[in-house]
């Protein structure tokens, strides 16, 4: 048995594969990892296995603009002549020539190639060598002289006299009009991807099934033309569950799971042109198949599938492992989510959502489930002791893996991209630090003893830019917490908007005490993480600073006198905040529709779960009632005549 590597060796393979030994917190302080993390971390990267011979040419190649210049080369006798390279693009041509080294064993080929996912052949002596070439834009797509602005509210706390007792696509379409008519660019919600809401039962928007599906209990069903009343739940029970505050995601999913099974036996047993079209669905979405059968398949096993039979939990299904009909519902489901997310982007190619792409999937997901491979085993992300959480966090999610990611040509990231770009005009990536690093944290060990894990940022912006030049939407980096210097330059470079969170810009300066915000940026006044700007505001202002940003907001002609100072009401300075990022050269700024009536409660406490009511809190105001509300549409003009100010 070889010896577990300790002291140097320990730390040059972890430099090797591209983990940190040491970091420096919130604070400061250097904190160095113990051996026994680095060993669990290097042990989950495959760092323990058989060493592979390292690959002549590296498996992902960026060629930004499409101009490919110097490929650097390991060199084997049968690459030191002259090399033969072939480029099969994606739309199937291909290019070819011959090639030598320069003097630093570099080959160059002096080709443009178009935009795209582009497959690398170097031949030499007989040996083959692939690679993908990612031609890619260097800026992700946005004007820069938008200056938009939109509303944000989680779905689910969406009230409205039409939906079961918790917010539907055909609210979301809802507010999205009414917005676009007040001149707002983007809605904006928590992440829209489908959650177990049964057994195992984990409802946050974070912590999804997949990042690659719709969430089926958002579906509007009355307007269905399959839908009959039958299906609808009794209506003294539809009306209990519109007036509570709190969604009940068990009892709303087993509504919306029989009412679908039921509109689907409607649908096929009545011939015509909807059923074909759902029929072509079926036979056109193979992947939509796949992940049906899965959501079958577990309701049947009814655990997450490292639970299930060995064979099943492989990734090998057959008939018989599940309910055909359980599976087609979940397929007809999709259809259905695709039909109402289109309607609710807008018309004539309006693009008005501005979407949340997560950062990771549920441990028993069907993400985890069929592209195993690309997730690192072992571990979970998470994140450093800092002043809010001084013992780390660990997220329960399994990372991707860095280097696996590059060997499957990023196949699966591409694909989260695509689903979300599709129907989105503004996309937000959280925790956008993870485009260069990650924290993971060793299962079994406290997240504080966690380590960093280095992930290849050139070839991850190539394929947020590309994809999002494709799609002509624009991307948001969270870029909050513990910032690495060489994070926000990289997105400066690459076109990714940074987030402006105003209680986190204090300047230290009385006279002027916020920073500037960036040109370009998302600039905010909180996000769903933190309370709302009521409960921030009756902390801060009679704090030195809040005081300083009143006095502040009354010399720039925002707030009236007598309500600068320590005086100064959340209302009045909630307006006067918004007026001011609206004057400032952001590209976007999106308000919490529960700021405008001065909510204080959050939609999620960090480090808490369902005791804190997480992820289950309705707005305190229907989508009617926001409608008629005068006040609120006062602020919201006021914010837009800003924007108009800044244009």
């Amino acid at each position: 048995m070889t010896a577990a590597p300790a002291g140097r060796a320990l730390a040059a393979l972890a430099r090797r594969h591209g983990v940190a030994t040491s970091y420096r917190d919130a604070q400061g302080h250097l904190r160095r990892a113990t051996p026994e993390a680095l060993r669990a971390v290097l042990h989950a990267l495959g760092a323990g296995s058989p060493p592979r011979r390292p690959a002549a040419v590296e498996p992902v190649i960026v060629a930004w603009d499409g101009s490919l210049g110097a490929l650097g080369l390991r060199l084997t006798p049968a690459l030191r002549g002259r090399v033969r390279w072939s480029v099969r693009r994606e739309d199937g041509a291909e290019e070819s020539g011959c090639a030598s080294r320069d003097g630093h064993g570099r080959l160059r080929i002096a080709r443009r190639f178009p935009l795209g996912y582009h497959r690398l052949t170097v031949d030499a002596g007989g040996e083959q060598h692939r690679s993908l070439l990612l031609c890619a834009p260097r800026r992700a797509f946005g004007p820069e002289d938008e200056r938009a602005w939109g509303v944000l509210l989680p779905l689910y706390a969406l009230r409205s006299s039409q939906n079961w007792g918790c917010g539907e696509y055909a609210d979301l379409a809802g507010l999205a009009r009414w917005t676009a008519r007040l001149g707002g660019a983007y809605v904006g919600t928590l992440p829209l991807l489908p959650a177990f809401l049964d057994r195992p039962f984990e409802p946050s928007p974070y912590a999804p099934v997949s990042r690659l599906f719709w969430n089926e209990a958002y579906l509007h069903l009355d307007a269905l033309p399959e839908f009959r009343p039958s299906l609808r739940p009794a209506a003294a029970q539809l009306a209990r569950a519109r007036a509570a505050g709190l969604v009940d995601w068990k009892t709303l999913w087993s509504w919306k799971r029989r009412a679908l099974a039921g509109a689907l036996r409607t649908l096929l047993a009545r011939p015509g042109a909807r059923r074909e079209q759902f029929l072509r669905f079926e036979a056109e979405h193979e992947d939509v198949m796949d992940y049906a059968r899965f959501r079958a398949a577990g309701e049947r096993q009814g655990c997450g599938w490292r639970a299930w039979p060995r064979r099943l939990a492989a990734g090998r299904l057959r008939a018989g492992d599940f309910d055909p009909q359980a599976a087609r519902t979940y397929a007809y489901a999709q259809w259905l989510c695709g039909e109402q997310i289109a309607a609710a982007q807008g018309t004539r190619g309006a693009r008005r959502l501005y979407l949340d792409l997560p950062l990771g999937v549920h441990g028993d997901g069907y993400d985890t489930w069929r592209f195993r491979d690309e997730f690192a085993a072992g571990v979970s992300g998470g994140a450093p002791p800092d002043p809010l959480a001084p013992h780390g966090q660990d997220w329960s999610f399994a990372p991707l893996h860095p280097q696996r990611m590059r060997e499957h040509g990023y196949r699966y990231l591409r694909a989260c991209l695509r689903h979300h770009l599709a129907v989105a005009g503004a996309l937000r990536v959280d925790h956008a630090l993870g485009l260069h690093r990650l924290f993971w944290v060793p299962h079994g060990m406290p997240a504080a003893r966690g380590v960093y894990v280095r992930y290849p940022a050139a070839e991850l912006y190539a394929v947020l830019c590309l994809e999002s030049q494709r799609h002509r939407a624009r991307i948001v980096g969270e870029d909050l917490g513990t910032v690495p210097p060489e994070v926000r330059p990289a997105m400066q470079r690459h076109g990714v908007a940074r987030m402006y969170v105003l209680p986190f810009e204090a300047s230290g300066q009385p006279r002027r005490p916020l920073r500037p915000v960036p040109a370009g940026a998302a600039a905010c006044l909180n996000t769903h993480d933190l309370p709302p700007f009521a409960a921030f505001w009756s902390a801060a202002r009679r704090t030195s600073w809040g005081r300083a940003l009143a006095d502040y907001l009354r010399r720039q002609g925002l707030l009236e006198a007598c309500e600068a100072g320590g005086g100064a009401g959340a209302d009045a300075v909630l307006r006067a905040c918004l007026r001011w990022l609206g004057a400032s050269p952001a590209a976007l700024v999106p308000v919490s529709l529960e700021d405008l009536w001065l909510e204080t409660r959050p939609q999620n406490v960090p480090g808490t779960g369902m005791e804190a009511s997480n992820w289950r809190r309705k707005a305190r105001r229907s989508l009617e009632q926001m409608r008629r509300d005068r006040k609120m549409l006062a602020v919201l003009r006021q914010l837009r005549r800003a924007r108009e100010s800044a244009s």
